[in-house]
């Protein structure tokens, strides 16, 4: 598989983590039947973000293999803060997200204000991973050098 198609499976990937995060805003106002259909959304979108995120991972593996780049091993995203500008900015939205969530539990446990707070808070901290890992850096760093070519790597 290319960069290009591994850049939109890693981010089909990113796509669906948000819409699994989205089923906890339809959780409170579900019937039987609706909640069955949120929780089915939940886990379908859920499952499929993280085969395509781990198929994009196996395929930059394989194409930084083929390139025979070694690269240090480094912590997983979720290990890692602000390893970037955008994962600094999920780092800290994951963070006050966090705290508006418990903040809000702590002090009425059944608002409704909890489900949006939730999501956030879910969504955030995939962006977390995400943002904060090798995967992201690949692809963004492979975008920015395939428009320079020779001439722009030798600048650095």
């Amino acid at each position: 598989m290319n960069r290009e198609r591994l850049k939109k499976v890693f981010w089909g990937a990113v796509l669906c983590m948000f819409l699994m995060s989205l089923s906890f805003l339809f959780m409170p106002y579900a019937s039987a039947a609706a909640l069955r259909v949120s929780g089915a959304w939940f886990w379908a979108t859920l499952l499929a973000g993280y085969g395509l995120f781990t198929a994009a991972d196996r395929g930059r593996k394989k194409l930084t293999a083929k390139r025979k780049k070694k690269t240090p091993k480094a912590r997983p995203g979720i290990a890692r803060v602000f390893a970037n500008g955008w994962a600094r900015a999920a780092d800290i939205a994951c963070a006050a997200s966090a705290a508006g969530f418990l903040s809000v539990m702590l002090a009425a446990p059944r608002s409704r204000a909890a489900y949006p707070l939730l999501s956030t808070v879910v969504f955030t901290a995939h962006m977390h991973c995400v943002l904060n890992g090798e995967n992201f850096r690949f692809f963004t760093t492979a975008e920015k050098s395939g428009k320079k070519g020779k001439k722009g790597a030798a600048k650095r």
